[in-house]
Parts: C-alpha cells; sequence; structure tokens
C-alpha cells in the first residue's frame, strides 16, 4: 500500500502544478475550441485545471486511453460530458455526484459509479482525507470485451468488494509501468475489475455468516478476524463490514458470545475450576472473563454455578 499511497501523492501534487491552461484543454476536451472561445484571456482566467464551468458551452471531455487517476483536491466541480466510461470508486472518506437530469448520488468508503459516456455530471471537491479513484475506460475497451457495466443506463452503482479492490490497485500500477505488456493487462484487469463489481456482495449474500463464525471459532485455538478473511479471500476490513451488515453483530461480538456461551456449558457440565474455563474459552486473565460473562448473563461465573447447586 506504501507504493500506491506514493503514486497517489505524485499525481496529487502534479494537478496542484499545472498551469499551461490552454494546452491541457485541448488536450482533454472534445469541443476544446468551443471551450476556450468563451474567454478573454484563458490563461488568466482558468486557474485550476477542470475550473471550465464559465465557458457558455458545456465541456465534453474525451479520452482513446484507459487509465486511473486520483480524484484531486485541486479539481472544482463542473457539469460536463465524456466520450468515455467512467468509474469512480471511493476508497476512503466520501464524495457526490451531481447529474443534470436526476438526483444528486452520495457515495462513501467502498461505492462505486460507474458513469457511461455522454452523461452530464460533476463530482465534488475533496478533502485531503477522501482518497477518491477514477478509472477512464474508452468506449472501445468495453465494445472488445463485450461488456456494458451500466446496462444501458446513464450510471450505475455497485459495493466494491475486495477481488475488485485488489484489480483497481493493480490497475493503477499497470498505467504507471506502461511497458510492453500494460496496454493487454490493463484491458484484462478492466474486465476483471467490472466483473468483480458487477458480482458485488451477491456471493456473500448466499453465506450463512453465523454459522460460518461458529465453525471457525470451534475449529481455531486463537480466532482472528485477519486469520478468518485470509482463509475466506477477503480484506480484513471488507469481511469486517460484511459479517456486521448480513448479522448485525462485529466480529468480536460473535466471539464474545462464542465464548460466553461456550463457558456456561463448561459450568453446567463440568467441575473445572472458573480460573481454567476462563482459560479455555480464550480470555488471558480473570477480570475479562467475568465481565464478558456477567454483560451477557446478568450474573457472574461464580453465582450462576452456585445457583445450579
Amino acid at each position: 500500500m506504501t507504493y500506491i499511497r506514493d503514486i497517489l501523492q505524485k499525481q496529487e501534487e502534479a494537478d496542484g502544478k499545472l498551469c499551461n491552461y490552454t494546452a491541457l484543454i485541448r488536450e482533454e476536451y472534445e469541443n476544446a475550441d468551443e471551450i476556450l472561445s468563451g474567454f478573454a484571456e484563458p490563461e488568466t482566467e482558468l486557474k485550476t485545471y477542470g475550473d471550465v464551468s464559465k465557458s457558455s458551452v458545456l465541456p465534453v471531455r474525451k479520452s482513446d486511453s484507459l487509465y486511473v487517476k486520483k480524484h484531486t483536491s485541486s479539481q472544482r466541480p463542473y457539469f460536463h460530458s465524456q466520450t468515455f466510461y467512467e468509474i469512480v470508486c471511493v476508497v476512503t472518506g466520501k464524495i457526490e455526484c451531481a447529474f443534470s437530469e436526476f438526483a444528486n448520488e452520495k457515495l462513501i468508503k467502498g461505492d462505486v459509479i460507474v458513469i457511461a459516456p455522454r452523461t452530464v455530471h460533476a463530482l465534488s471537491r475533496v478533502t485531503d482525507k477522501d482518497v477518491v479513484l477514477k478509472t477512464v475506460v474508452p468506449r472501445k475497451v468495453y465494445s472488445e470485451l463485450n461488456i456494458d457495466p451500466t446496462g444501458g443506463a446513464p450510471f450505475a452503482r455497485f459495493r466494491l468488494n475486495a477481488a475488485a479492490e485488489y484489480y483497481l490497485y493493480r490497475l493503477l500500477k499497470e498505467c504507471v509501468l506502461g511497458d510492453s505488456r500494460s496496454e493487454v493487462a490493463k484491458k484484462m484487469l478492466t474486465a476483471l475489475l467490472t466483473i468483480e463489481l458487477e458480482r458485488g456482495d451477491s456471493l456473500a449474500s448466499d453465506v450463512n455468516y453465523s454459522k460460518l463464525l461458529s465453525d471457525y471459532f470451534e475449529n481455531s485455538p486463537d480466532p482472528e478476524l485477519n486469520e478468518l478473511s485470509v482463509a475466506c479471500g477477503y480484506s480484513r476490513e471488507h469481511l469486517g463490514r460484511t459479517i456486521k451488515r448480513f448479522t448485525g453483530k462485529t466480529f468480536s461480538e460473535h466471539l464474545g458470545d462464542f465464548r460466553a456461551e461456550r463457558a456456561k456449558r463448561l459450568l453446567t457440565d463440568t467441575s473445572l475450576a472458573i480460573d481454567e474455563i476462563a482459560r479455555m474459552t480464550g480470555f488471558k486473565t480473570r477480570s475479562g472473563f467475568w465481565k464478558n460473562f456477567s454483560e451477557r448473563f446478568g450474573v457472574s461465573p461464580a453465582v450462576y454455578r452456585n445457583s445450579l447447586k
């Protein structure tokens, strides 16, 4: 992730130093001549790259290249259209996408919106705490892959699962690497990224997470979310969010419940010392065991055992 952060920081710094606005407008926009004709002194008036909102015509961005770029804090909101598909992914923080003909879409961490060509929209400004990645995919790429990520609609929303996040970062690296194999690699990674976005949490929703956790706790001497996430093929953060989403409880809460129920059975069915039961159920301290048990059953382990006599 350090390498990724370095790439994004360099993009942020580069955008903040842009100065030849006329040349950039001609490079970035299909209707550059119309845009520039609306300014008496383009170099003076275009103080921030992309700030072409004062033009009398709707700017239309163009690109024949497939690339990933950070939505930097120097970019100002402005309504525009584009000749390509744009995948906007919120890695951290938040952003809002405004449309000229539809309600605004608010995106938070893990949200993805794919915007189809010729869809008029504007992305809100971000802070230094937000990390939003924009993937530009020319029409011909999706055409060759026989993929339509929006299903013919102006835009489509998805959630970023672990596999999609992995392919997104690999695609970013290939854009920076730029060797003889990068063009093929970028196209294939875009296909995999889009497929995983379309799959989303559909596979996750078929999983019985309560049973998954119960089986894992039963067979692991020292249960950890990181270990389970590796076994499931998810990132630690994604699996934690998914467990909470489908069960209403966090991994730690499930683990606390499991240990308390196991301790209850041992207190009921054996004559083992309470300290030994605490050790067997994964607690490193007596106080931690007593607190966990009391919070769930309303009495201490000793009081519970005495009540059985």
